[in-house]
């Protein structure tokens, strides 16, 4: 059972949040938190009780994505990135953090672990320069964002710098560049932002200042136009099974991907409620509650009928599914963005 979900294992560590991106959907559009964030660890102890020896040393990456936290802020993760690389010394770390909490001393012992699987990364995202990057990363200092991550790569770590780019900061994009290199990253991704074409792009009303999406930075186009389902041919073809990946949330969900997972946690929203009303029908009221590692070990969850009625998503897909795994969709994205989309590597 394990063999078909070893190319990548999300463990989302934390839904704590130091930062409050104005876009991000932890926020509605008052500014308020929404009900159920800023309470769950995914702890050291429940991996190494419920999900087995065996399917960890099998895996070839571990995520840490991020979807509602910022995952250092999980009082044991130097722990658990050890532990992950001590039993799977073959396995690789990516993780995305805004990378503005903790001290040095932090970030060194962070760089020294991440230093024993030379292609294990750190994502920092950092959106502009000293005038611009706080302006979505709100709450985070660019400074010391920075010298965390100067620190975390002087320590043996590879970091890549990932700008998000709005009209605000696309002017600044070859200059953080060049401060890349001076840093010592790995790679500079720069990278559309997405909250415009995927529906989520509200902001809070009490923001003094307006997001705006970024027209043209050198070869790279705006993004392509979201399709819905409606104006394009849906042909769905699902991720997590093509590319063998689970996603666990922080309070021990277990899913088949990060994108499902969002439309449980933002369930009252009007249009998350089609798709949740099918994930009602087909996972949760013939089967019970939803999958959990904290009632369940991970290999009785997979082995489940609950686990295996998830196959509805192929022969019907929701929104989610057209929206991020359709196709077409992903050919289009592929044509616009083109190589640079990926980030230049920088040597």
């Amino acid at each position: 059972m394990f063999t078909q979900y070893t190319h990548e294992l999300e463990l989302d560590l934390t839904n704590l949040c130091n930062a409050r991106c104005p876009q991000c959907p932890r926020y509605d559009i008052n500014y308020r938190l929404r009900p159920g964030l800023n309470k769950n660890n995914l702890s050291l102890e429940l991996i190494k009780t419920q999900i087995d020896v065996k399917y960890l040393k099998m895996v070839k990456r571990f995520y840490h994505i991020g979807t509602t936290g910022e995952p250092t802020l999980n009082p044991e993760f130097l722990d658990i990135e050890k532990f992950l690389l001590d039993i799977n010394p073959t396995a690789t770390i990516t993780c995305h953090t805004n990378g503005a909490m903790h001290d040095e001393d932090f970030w060194a012992k962070c760089g020294q672990i991440y230093s024993t699987s030379p292609d294990s990364v750190v994502q920092f995202g950092i959106d502009g320069l000293e005038d611009t990057h706080h302006l979505y990363r709100v709450g985070t200092k660019f400074e010391k964002v920075l010298r965390n991550a100067r620190t975390f790569i002087d320590n043996g770590g590879t970091a890549i710098w990932q700008f998000l780019i709005f009209k605000h900061n696309q002017h600044q994009v070859h200059e953080a560049l060049e401060l890349a290199k001076q840093y010592g990253f790995a790679q500079f991704k720069p990278k559309m932002s997405t909250r415009f074409i995927y529906g989520n792009d509200a902001q809070p009303n009490t923001l003094p200042y307006k997001l705006e999406p970024a027209t043209m930075v050198g070869n790279l186009k705006a993004p392509p136009k979201m399709l819905t389902g409606l104006d394009a041919e849906i042909c769905v073809s699902c991720e997590s099974l093509e590319d063998q990946f689970l996603y666990i949330y922080p309070d021990g969900t277990v899913w088949p991907c990060t994108w499902l997972a969002g439309i449980h946690l933002w369930s009252n929203d009007p249009h998350n409620a089609i798709t949740w009303s099918m994930i009602k029908k087909h996972i949760v009221q013939p089967y019970g509650p939803l999958p959990n590692i904290n009632t369940q070990k991970l290999s009785d969850i997979l082995a489940s009928d609950q686990w295996n009625a998830w196959q509805f998503v192929n022969k019907r897909p929701t929104l989610v599914c057209i929206q991020q795994c359709n196709v077409n969709q992903r050919t289009q994205e592929e044509h616009t963005f083109g190589p640079t989309f990926g980030g230049e590597l920088i040597s």
